[in-house]
């Protein structure tokens, strides 16, 4: 929380660095959207235009090769050298029991967020771990997504490119995750784009999306099965090749449409739903599948046919339940409630809730939405992934959803997505103006070489995002507006506001 002592320190941090445009790279405004020895290290976002959110790390990130534990920042590498683990990419990141798991480019990592402010690598594992593989080798960013059950870190599931399918990993001991179970595909049958993980019953569940020939749709495995197999590592290449002593981990196929994203959101009293999408590769629309009932999923709603969507979330608040949809190529962002779902199979709602413009999208852009909460408030983020030339004044979005449905959720920095992102704070920089989050894009003076926010979510009051080159944190202020130094007694000599507004 914000008090009156944070101006003071603001004021003295900038005696030491001067102004805000310190925290400006010195790069000019004809800088390119590729890689800038002046854009690296990454400089965090200046004071000038934080305003609910702040980055933990103001004076810069942590930098180095991987083998630097506390390594966050790889804008130096200039890709002309060979891609490894020691040049990771983070790529997606899920939180769960005070543990971040992230997919990087070419392998994986667990992160203990004992101290939230300075994350501690605790795992590296490299993606020539997963056993079976049909990958090209110029093929540099195989990792695609990561999850675990809520509140259950001892286990993730994973999915990404070469044919890698469902990836589970028993992360019990995370110093050292193993993977115990994949079921992957041969020829680039079953390319996962997103995956989903939740507890029904006791039993935890996992769910791939795939897009690509005979591997293409909803899978839904066993996931508390695969990991009382044994210490070895089970493998099938589903639908082809089977295994029997892997019987009981696949569960079904819900789906044979060709999409790419999925995720879900429920619990044993209100319901199990997950949310399977289109992508860029993939099939239109989404549908919404009830798997309350492991042994008899039910597909309960399906809708925007003629479109491709992109991510998707489902989130539960206050007993009702939302869909947020990233829509491409009309390029929109919305906000449905879907709260019949809860009591049986429905259509969509004629109107969303909310609606925004998805500004600044190429054509081969993937859109990605994560749900999260903090101290019990829902928040959405709406990212991106392929694609690190970014311009423009936003090209991310982290909504407050809790004033929902009677209020529009509210966007973190301020701006109003629907009226060009104004109303935030900026700043000119070379003659380019930027806010908060557009400070970090390439193609911008104060930018980051290969920057793009591909994965986000809050654990507390940190927000954690997953940016391609950065790793980095960010902090939630709740801003408290402090009494006027005239008011209620000051001039009589009563401290008594000025010293408890300042506590």
């Amino acid at each position: 929380m914000r008090s009156l002592r944070l101006p003071l320190f603001f004021f003295l941090l900038s005696l030491l660095l001067g102004t805000a445009s310190a925290w400006a790279a010195a790069c000019s405004s004809s800088v390119s959207c590729g890689f800038n020895a002046c854009q690296t290290p990454s400089d965090a976002v200046a004071p000038d235009l934080w305003t609910r959110l702040e980055p933990v790390d103001a004076l810069g990130l942590p930098t180095g090769t991987s083998s630097t534990i506390e390594s966050r920042d790889t804008t130096w590498n200039d890709r002309n050298g060979a891609y490894s683990l020691s040049k990771p990419y983070w790529q997606s990141m899920d939180i769960e029991d005070g543990w971040l798991f992230a997919g990087v480019n070419l392998g994986f990592q667990t992160w203990s967020l004992s101290n939230p402010r300075s994350p501690n690598r605790a795992g590296n594992v490299s993606s020539s771990a997963i056993p079976s593989l049909f990958s090209d080798p110029h093929e540099y960013f195989l990792i695609k997504d990561v999850d675990a059950p809520a509140g259950n870190s001892n286990v993730v599931t994973m999915t990404g490119g070469g044919s890698m399918g469902m990836v589970i990993w028993d992360t019990s001991n995370k110093n050292s995750p193993r993977i115990v179970y994949q079921d992957g595909g041969q020829s680039n049958e079953k390319y996962g784009e997103e995956v989903y993980a939740t507890t029904i019953n006791g039993t935890v569940y996992g769910f791939l999306a795939a897009a690509r020939f005979d591997g293409a749709g909803l899978w839904m495995y066993d996931v508390s099965r695969a990991l009382g197999l044994g210490s070895g590592v089970c493998i099938e290449q589903r639908p082809t090749i089977t295994n029997s002593n892997c019987n009981g981990v696949f569960k079904a196929k819900l789906s044979n449409a060709p999409m790419s994203h999925v995720d879900g959101a429920g619990n044993d009293t209100d319901g199990h739903f997950v949310v399977f999408s289109g992508g860029l590769a993939g099939g239109t629309g989404f549908e919404i599948w009830n798997v309350s009932d492991p042994d008899q999923p039910q597909s309960v709603m399906t809708g925007l046919s003629s479109d491709k969507v992109h991510g998707g979330a489902l989130w539960l608040h206050e007993d009702k339940l939302y869909l947020a949809l990233a829509v491409r190529f009309r390029d929109e962002g919305l906000i449905y409630d879907v709260s019949c779902l809860l009591t049986g199979a429905c259509t969509l709602p004629s109107s969303p809730l909310y609606s925004f413009p998805l500004a600044n999208y190429s054509a081969l852009t993937i859109a990605t939405v994560t749900a999260s909460e903090s101290n019990g408030k829902p928040f959405v983020f709406f990212g991106r992934r392929s694609g690190y030339s970014l311009s423009g004044l936003q090209s991310e979005w982290l909504f407050d959803a809790s004033g929902l449905p009677a209020a529009d959720p509210v966007e973190i920095t301020g701006g109003d997505p629907n009226n060009g992102n104004l109303g935030q704070p900026t700043m000119t920089v070379s003659g380019t103006t930027v806010g908060y989050w557009s400070w970090y894009y390439s193609c911008h003076p104060t930018g980051s070489n290969f920057f793009e926010p591909t994965d986000g979510m809050f654990n507390g009051e940190y927000f954690y995002r997953a940016g391609s080159s950065l790793f980095d944190v960010h902090e939630l202020q709740d801003v408290v507006v402090s009494p006027s130094i005239f008011d209620s007694g000051f001039e009589t000599g009563n401290l008594t506001e000025w010293t408890s507004s300042a506590q």
